[in-house]
């Protein structure tokens, strides 16, 4: 398992290892998810006045956003919302365990791992989190465009190897 993630994904990538693939296939789909959420979350928002701001829909009790989705896309179209917030959420756990993996299969800790685990952590946080995180994911999509390197890469060369290994 180790050489499937690791070893033979290196040889055909650029050097990146099968978890770095992993993770930025992850974040790919959490990040076009999350826009999905967001352009549905609008549609409700700008469909009642009294909330169209974030802030002020995100302060409605559950139950009024939940009728307010209801109203705007009707049942099914409710029941797709909280399966893509779900399913989203469900990816940023993975993500949080391929860090993980990753960190245990390498026996290496690197500053790489903690900005992961950053952006990961933050992408919980409704609002400028999962905002953020979009466009952290475009500019190491860039970066790696350019330099043939993720940011993550660039940050665990800039520290001269990992932060603690056993």
């Amino acid at each position: 398992m180790e050489s499937l993630l690791n070893n033979s994904c290196q040889q055909s990538n650029g050097g990146r290892s099968g978890f770095e693939n992993t993770n930025l296939i992850l974040g790919g789909l959490g990040n076009s998810l999350g826009a999905q959420y967001a352009l549905m979350e609008y549609g409700v928002r700008t469909n009642f006045k009294s909330a169209r701001t974030i802030s002020q829909f995100n302060s409605l009790r559950p139950t009024q956003q939940s009728w307010r989705m209801m109203a705007t896309y009707g049942k099914d179209g409710r029941t797709l919302m909280k399966g893509i917030n779900n399913f989203g959420r469900g990816l940023g756990y993975a993500q949080g365990l391929v860090i993980a993996g990753d960190i245990l299969v390498n026996q290496q800790f690197k500053a790489s791992h903690i900005l992961d685990g950053i952006i990961t952590g933050a992408s919980f946080i409704p609002g400028w989190g999962m905002g953020n995180r979009r466009y952290i994911f475009l500019a190491d999509l860039m970066t790696r465009g350019i330099t043939r390197q993720s940011i993550g890469q660039h940050l665990d060369n800039a520290v001269g190897g990992p932060l603690k290994e056993w």
